[in-house]
């Protein structure tokens, strides 16, 4: 829940730096390249949970959830539009 929450914060920090230009400090957005190695690691933890038999949600990580978030930020950053969600199979 902590990396949606941090993603979540870095989407609104991209937001407002479109909206109104630089971000004032304190405040400071991740870096694409930490982005980049964040969901690379949690790829490589979830795959690792996985040799054991457990799978994401069991140990409380939602690591599809996790990478679309970091994926709709790296948009942001290189100025494309985030992905749609997608639709819901039935």
């Amino acid at each position: 829940m902590c990396w949606l929450m941090a993603m979540h914060k870095q989407k609104e920090l991209l937001l407002e730096q479109k909206a109104t230009g630089p971000i004032q400090p304190p405040r400071d957005l991740i870096t694409e390249e930490h982005l980049e190695n964040m969901g690379t690691e949690l790829t490589r933890h979830c795959d690792n949970m996985e040799r054991h038999g457990l799978v994401d949600y069991q140990m409380g990580v939602w690591e599809e959830q996790i990478l679309d978030a970091i994926q709709e930020c790296l948009d942001l950053m290189q100025d494309k539009e985030p992905a749609a969600a997608p639709e819901p199979t039935r």
